[in-house]
């Protein structure tokens, strides 16, 4: 009821609350930090609803403030996740650094502005992670044909990994796609969990993912789980060594450290 005068379309007047949230959010006239529409909905409603929402308001505001300062001074925040194997095999590895750092390259484009979309796209797609569309599309919950750029990307990854892998796997193909989709979880979990703004694959004689953030707050939550963090990359990376070569490699050793650096 309260939402109807945002949510005009009659399809939209039967519809729940996630869902009348969930079509505010396409629309655009619901993001993080921009709850003017929640406001004006709550205002004469629930006061407490009201209280919470000018909170979180606040709370998002102090922290893009202070984003802003620490960017204004030259710093950008980084973390590096290190991928050591103790039987190295330095050649897959540093092959395997370089198509993995072009796959999220290329699923990062795919939703770039600079490429055409049809008129539909952004009010359905727009709020889309590539991380999360390519998984589903993987795991064939999601159709290709709606996602183009993302499945081109995905699908040329898979034939670059197959075509590398069977040099040592001789099931290349199938080891190719659980390679990508235990990727993809990884990637995924790290944005949902972590906020991680960006993340590349860089060779430094060893696997460094290296990860972005927007602030610091989210710097530092990333870096208290460093623990679990090391569990998590341990597992996802010990599975993709295990899909590269019939061989059985060792446990990779995972370090994790802060790597901001001062720009200015």
């Amino acid at each position: 009821m309260h939402f109807r005068k945002y949510c005009p379309l009659p399809s939209q007047q039967e519809c729940s609350v996630m869902e009348n949230f969930d079509y505010l959010e396409r629309s655009g006239l619901l993001a993080v930090g921009k709850y003017d529409i929640l406001e004006n909905i709550f205002r004469f409603v629930d006061d407490r609803a009201l209280r919470n929402i000018r909170d979180a308001s606040q709370m998002i505001n102090a922290i893009k403030s202070t984003s802003r300062d620490a960017r204004a001074n030259g710093y950008d925040f980084f973390a590096e996740i290190r991928i050591k194997m103790s039987r190295r095999c330095p050649a897959i590895e540093q092959q395997l650094t370089y198509i993995f750092n072009d796959f999220v390259i290329g699923l990062e484009d795919a939703l770039s502005p600079r490429f055409q979309f049809p008129p539909f796209y952004f009010v359905h797609q727009s709020l889309k992670c590539p991380i999360d569309t390519g998984l589903k599309i993987i795991k064939g919950t999601e159709r290709p044909d709606r996602f183009p750029l993302i499945w081109r990307t995905t699908n040329n990854t898979l034939k670059t990994l197959t075509n590398f892998i069977s040099n040592y796997n001789k099931d290349a193909s199938r080891s190719s796609r659980i390679i990508v989709q235990t990727l993809l979880m990884f990637l995924y979990n790290l944005k949902q969990k972590y906020n991680v703004k960006r993340w590349r694959f860089l060779w430094k004689e060893f696997m460094v993912l290296s990860v972005e953030f927007d602030n610091p707050f989210d710097l530092r939550a990333f870096l208290r789980c460093s623990y679990l963090l090391r569990e998590d990359t341990k597992d996802t990376f010990y599975l993709i060594f295990d899909h590269v070569n019939d061989i059985r490699l060792s446990i990779p050793y995972i370090e994790i450290r802060n790597a901001s650096i001062q720009s200015k």
